[in-house]
């Protein structure tokens, strides 16, 4: 895969997850990027949010490694769950 191609698909996802936020009743930003997409998420009501989703974006903007695989694998099945409701 080239660069280019993972940007995109990198912006694909959070436009989705912006979109699902927006979906979930969570406050957009005036800047919708990944810095901010925590903030967002945590502004869904809890009758609509995922704690996973909250934690795991929190831990990927603040750059912690490694990447726990287990956690990331829960956190993907939440978030495809997340994006499709």
């Amino acid at each position: 895969m080239s660069i280019a191609t993972a940007i995109e698909a990198a912006q694909g996802k959070v436009a989705n997850a912006y979109t699902a936020v927006n979906n979930k009743g969570g406050t957009l930003p005036a800047t919708q990027n990944l810095s901010n997409l925590p903030t967002a998420i945590a502004s869904i009501p809890s009758s609509g949010g995922s704690g996973i989703l909250e934690t795991i974006m929190e831990n990927v903007v603040a750059g912690n490694n490694p990447v726990d695989t287990t956690a990331l694998a829960t956190a993907e099945a939440s978030i495809a769950a997340f994006l499709t409701i």
